[in-house]
């Protein structure tokens, strides 16, 4: 013990509920796993990113253009953000075949309406404050 720094600890998980199964074996046949125990991080104590005010700007001015096209935005943290739209659905040709299959395909359409997929874009700025997206 005198080998370990003082701050870390170390907790038999097998200590705490001697009948559980660890791992497919029993309480008698395995070799209890040690854990390094770590305290929980309130997360106002995290420090946020030191990001340079002109990316800021230039991720903020890049989410406006994508919002506009009606992208809504799933999440900003420091140099990236998250936008997310469901995906578009081809009215004028649903219409048509709606109405020359006498309401058959609107089945189709119900379906397709009800089950649209959902398209997510991460954009992020790099350190020269240029926008890339993926």
């Amino acid at each position: 013990m005198a080998d370990r720094p003082a701050e870390q600890s170390y907790v038999d998980e097998s200590a705490r509920d001697p009948g559980r199964v660890l791992n497919g074996f029993g309480p008698l046949g395995h070799v209890p796993r040690l854990r390094r125990y770590h305290r929980r991080i309130d997360p106002e104590e995290v420090p946020m990113p030191n990001i340079d005010p002109v990316r800021i700007a230039a991720l903020d001015a890049a989410v406006a253009r994508w919002a506009k096209n009606g992208w809504t935005v799933s999440s900003v943290s420091g140099a990236t953000a998250v936008l997310q739209r469901k995906k578009r659905i081809g009215w004028f040709w649903n219409l048509l075949l709606t109405i020359v299959t006498g309401g058959l395909w609107l089945v189709v359409v119900i379906i397709r309406v009800v089950n649209r997929k959902i398209e997510t874009i991460v954009l992020t700025v790099d350190e020269y404050a240029r926008v890339h997206t993926s």
